[in-house]
């Protein structure tokens, strides 16, 4: 599934040359129109296609999330987080916290065919117990955890799911001094 931000590069570069080289900025767009005006897509239309897919792999998109506070701890204040997805299920985030410090960290997303089993067996000589277990992500979502760190030693973590399909998710986080909030993408 493509990304949100590289599918519209990609919609916008099947569509009409100009806007290609706007949705491929910088220096890939740069490129882009120079191979126009040379006219190789038109020689060559697969080639656009080829070089829109690439560009959409190597761009990343700004996302913001927010943080609902959910104790007396966290305030009442919410609080934005800025992380860039790559596509690649991991990459950098942003928080500034309401105190103003900037907790600095990543998050990392695993993919949806994560499966967990177990068992055991148990004798004292006289009775013996069996259990068993197993366990596996819901289909459509993806599990992850985001942790970051600020000046002052405040720490941040966030397990959260993103469904599959939209790139939305939520979950749930906490500081190291207690504070505790839902969080939203």
């Amino acid at each position: 599934m493509a990304r949100l931000c590289g599918s519209i590069a990609v919609e916008l570069c099947i569509g009409t040359r100009v806007s290609c080289s706007r949705a491929l900025a910088g220096k890939t767009g740069i490129w882009v129109g120079y191979l126009f005006r040379k006219g190789i897509f038109m020689s060559h239309p697969a080639l656009l296609i080829i070089v829109s897919a690439l560009a959409t792999l190597i761009s990343a998109c700004s996302r913001e999330a927010s943080l609902y506070p959910s104790n007396a701890t966290a305030g009442t204040g919410l609080i934005k987080a800025k992380f860039t997805d790559s596509g690649m299920g991991k990459g950098p985030i942003e928080i500034t916290m309401p105190d103003g410090e900037v907790l600095k960290g990543e998050f990392s997303t695993t993919d949806n065919t994560t499966y967990g089993f177990g068992s055991g067996w148990a004798s004292n000589g006289r009775t013996s117990a069996v259990a068993s277990g197993s366990s596996t992500v819901v289909q459509g979502s993806k599990p992850g955890v985001a942790t970051a760190i600020g000046p002052s030693g405040t720490t941040l973590r966030c397990d959260y799911a993103v469904n599959s399909f939209s790139g939305g998710g939520s979950g749930k986080c906490w500081t190291n001094k207690g504070a505790e909030y839902d969080l939203h993408f």
